[in-house]
């Protein structure tokens, strides 16, 4: 059974990555590549080229797009020519790869909470969803969030649940608190009910110990708070 599902789950994959590669520019990645163009110049300026705002981008935070037109410009510094010719190829193996770890996230995830099966079950369920499948190769906002917010869960629990490593855990999930805010600032309430659950289940754990676990909170909130308002930032 295990089998199938590891084989379904791959075909799957290389199914997403064939048709990303193959169905051409969505209406709105253009504005996507504007963003990522007017903002990425504006940090490879170092702030002199101050035209970055591009219709009503005000609202959106550009982190992912500046980083996707970055990955395009090393496609063009590498091969200028392929780059002008496949430019929806470069936009679309970029997304594409996000799509792909975020299902990597979700089946690391469900393994740690269940086992492998379920795993690779809610894997494959999550690739048969046409709303998900569809999107894996030209959502340059959806797909990222769900991205940030299973990489995000799955640092969060290892952060509650183990008592090595915290401090890498925080870091790791605030670095995707970051990213998410990064594509839309609505990503904190996307996370709220899980830092409300973690916090929980960290009272219950440390119940005996509620004093060290408060200063523990205090100073972890602060460093999250500091990575994420930096990548906000940049952004």
């Amino acid at each position: 059974m295990k089998k199938i599902l590891s084989s379904s789950v791959i075909l799957m994959l290389l199914l997403a990555w064939w048709t990303s590669l193959t169905i051409g520019l969505s209406w709105d990645e253009y504005f996507h590549h504007i963003n990522g163009l007017v903002r990425y110049e504006f940090l490879v300026s170092l702030g002199e080229v101050k035209k970055f705002e591009f219709r009503n981008n005000q609202f959106y935070p550009g982190l992912y797009d500046t980083l996707s037109y970055g990955f395009g410009q090393i496609i063009f510094f590498i091969n200028k020519k392929f780059y002008i010719s496949n430019i929806d190829v470069v936009m679309h193996i970029f997304n594409i790869f996000f799509s792909s770890l975020s299902i990597l996230g979700l089946y690391l995830l469900t393994q740690r909470l269940f086992n492998k099966k379920i795993a690779l079950i809610a894997s494959l369920l999550t690739l048969l969803n046409p709303f998900f499948f569809g999107h894996m190769g030209m959502n340059s906002k959806d797909i990222v969030v769900f991205f940030s917010f299973i990489w995000f869960c799955y640092y969060f629990y290892q952060y509650c649940t183990e008592n090595n490593k915290v401090l890498k855990n925080l870091i790791l999930a605030s670095i995707f608190i970051g990213f998410g805010c990064g594509v839309r600032l609505t990503f904190l309430i996307v996370i709220f009910p899980v830092v409300i659950v973690g916090i929980t289940y960290l009272f219950i754990k440390f119940k005996s110990d509620y004093f060290n676990l408060t200063k523990r909170l205090s100073l972890h909130i602060l460093i999250a708070f500091f990575i994420t308002v930096c990548l906000i930032i940049f952004c």
